[in-house]
């Protein structure tokens, strides 16, 4: 797949504070891709590099092929983005604010139009005035106006700041289909990692202006896959795990073994033919949480 962002070795200081520190990472088009780190880690300073209003101090940034630097306005031309809480008139409907939008962008296509205002599904509500929306609502318009654009990346930076479970779930629920049916790439920046755990396809970790990991999403859950055996006595079978080349600790008067899948039967019968009694067997699966506390150590950022 084309790559539709492509970011190398950029670095950013204000003052006298590192904010960025050489960042390379690469988003493909149709992909749902989470920038996580905690607040201050970075995240917002790099999209506002990304999006033109911050300078750069050194390095790289395309989109769609086109070097910000020396064609600004091509490489916007591919970009529909919303920082923090969208912007627009409170006072006019859905309708007018996207209208408005239309006729500054050279894409005016109508019937497009009407399928975007579909799909954010503000259908019945989109000729009301923008100050009876709820924030979820308001988040959908915003969203809306983004693609009008038809952009190639979409870029949100925390987009689900102040929406409730119903609310994140629409947005999550859009933005694949967005993606998949319109082969739009998705760029979101979070703090949450429930929400980029369930949407995205890949992930960056950065933490004090460094990304300290790229992953695929599917590779996180299958290379952090844990069993618990709930078995008797726990200090023999700790003595027997001593001796081979696995990662375990007890916890909750349970072994906990960090094994592929494939490898439980063998320590199930190993167990039993050591006379040691298996009670139960668990699969636990680590989530990008354990992940993020892994590679940051539990640390705080101490950047914006």
């Amino acid at each position: 797949m084309k790559n539709v962002l492509e970011i190398k070795n950029v670095s950013k200081k204000i003052g006298k504070r590192q904010i960025l520190k050489n960042i390379s990472l690469e988003v493909k088009e149709g992909e749902i891709y989470g920038f996580v780190g905690p607040n201050g880690a970075g995240k917002t300073t790099l999209i506002k590099v990304m999006l033109g209003l911050y300078k750069s101090d050194s390095g790289i940034i395309k989109i769609n092929g086109y070097d910000i630097k020396h064609n600004f306005e091509n490489a916007m031309d591919s970009v529909g983005a919303i920082i923090e809480n969208p912007e627009m008139y409170s006072y006019m409907t859905g309708k007018d604010n996207i209208d408005l939008y239309l006729r500054m962008n050279p894409n005016n296509d109508k019937e497009y139009v009407k399928d975007i205002i579909e799909s954010v599904k503000l259908g019945n509500r989109i000729n009301n005035k923008v100050r009876t929306y709820s924030l979820g609502m308001r988040q959908r318009l915003g969203i809306a106006q983004a693609l009008v654009s038809k952009p190639k990346i979409l870029i949100l930076d925390e987009p689900t700041n102040g929406l409730d479970p119903l609310g994140i779930k629409e947005l999550r629920d859009l933005l694949k289909k967005i993606s998949r049916e319109q082969n739009i790439a998705v760029f979101i920046s979070s703090h949450i990692l429930k929400e980029i755990e369930l949407i995205c396809d890949r992930i960056a970790i950065i933490d004090n202006g460094t990304i300290l990991e790229v992953k695929d999403m599917n590779d996180i859950k299958e290379d952090k896959l844990q069993v618990s055996f709930e078995l008797s006595p726990l200090d023999k079978a700790e003595e027997i795990l001593k001796n081979k080349n696995v990662s375990f600790e007890i916890k909750e008067n349970q072994l906990k073994i960090s094994i592929p899948k494939e490898e439980i039967p063998k320590y199930n019968k190993l167990f039993v033919k050591e006379k040691i009694d298996v009670y139960q067997i668990r699969k636990d699966i680590k989530s990008l949480e354990d992940e993020f506390i892994e590679k940051t150590k539990g640390t705080k950022g101490q950047i914006k």
